[in-house]
Order: structure tokens, then C-alpha cells, then sequence
């Protein structure tokens, strides 16, 4: 495995990108790792397979995927990585009263509160220190070792 790159800590040791990312975006309850910007490609034909295959519904598929953008940044050109993060929610329900009886509907996670959790994941990636960050727009990483896409 090739390093993703090292960031000098503040005793002058040196720490790997990942291994100082990954607990940050843990301590916020997200899961995230590392990957190649070559990747992008891959992960465009994976959702869209998804999609073909019947796992995404239309409206979802239309309102929460389509609008991906899988080009590589105009202001990040020699970009080699990119971080992926996930946000595990839970479903949410809500609960209706028709002719007198109670109706419960589940919505899917990212029907609840969608545009707050993406800011709150920009706002976190945005606190990285600029030298992490500099050092992950630059530097190529494998994207194969443990927990990282």
C-alpha cells in the first residue's frame, strides 16, 4: 500500500492523512476513507447499475443521485483522491390520521433533513487543516487497504 501521505504533527512526528482523518469523521459519527479520483468513473457506473437494476426508486434515483457531478473539479485539476463519507441515519415515520385510523409511513433517511446533513459533512471536511488538506487534492493513494473505497 502506497501512503496516502503524512502530516507533520505538531511535536514534529509525522502522521498519516488517514490515520488522522478517519477517528475525525468517527468523533462525528460518519464513515468515511480515502479513495482515487480515478474511481469516480467506477462509482458513476455503480449507481447508475443500481439504478438499472431496480434498487434505486425513480423519484429517489431523479431527486437524490442524478444530480451528481462525477467530473473532476475545474479548481482541484491534479487532484489524485477523494474523500468518501457516509452518514448512517436512520429511517424516520410519520404518522397520519385517516377516516379516524392511524396510518404509519416510513421515509427513507435521506428524505429527513437531507440538505442539513450535506452541510454539516462540507463543514466538517472544510475544518480539516489546510496542509491535510492540500496533501489529500495531491497525493495518489491506493484506495485498497482496510475501510478506505
Amino acid at each position: 500500500m502506497r501512503n496516502v501521505g503524512v502530516v507533520k504533527r505538531m511535536n514534529g512526528g509525522r502522521v498519516d492523512a488517514r490515520e488522522w482523518l478517519l477517528p475525525r469523521l468517527a468523533e462525528r459519527g460518519y464513515q468515511g476513507g480515502i479513495a482515487r479520483i480515478q474511481r469516480l468513473p467506477e462509482l458513476q457506473r455503480e449507481i447508475r447499475e443500481h439504478f438499472n437494476g431496480g434498487l434505486f426508486d425513480e423519484e429517489f434515483y431523479r431527486s437524490r443521485l442524478a444530480f451528481f457531478d462525477f467530473g473532476i473539479p475545474e479548481s482541484l485539476p491534479d487532484a489524485k483522491s477523494m474523500i468518501v463519507v457516509a452518514v448512517p441515519r436512520p429511517q424516520a415515520q410519520a404518522t397520519f390520521t385517516f377516516e379516524g385510523e392511524r396510518k404509519g409511513l416510513i421515509l427513507p433517511p435521506t428524505y429527513v433533513a437531507y440538505q442539513r446533513t450535506a452541510d454539516g459533512v462540507a463543514e466538517s471536511l472544510a475544518s480539516l487543516p489546510r496542509n491535510l488538506r492540500a496533501l489529500l487534492w495531491r497525493t495518489e493513494c491506493d484506495g485498497q487497504s482496510e475501510g478506505h473505497p
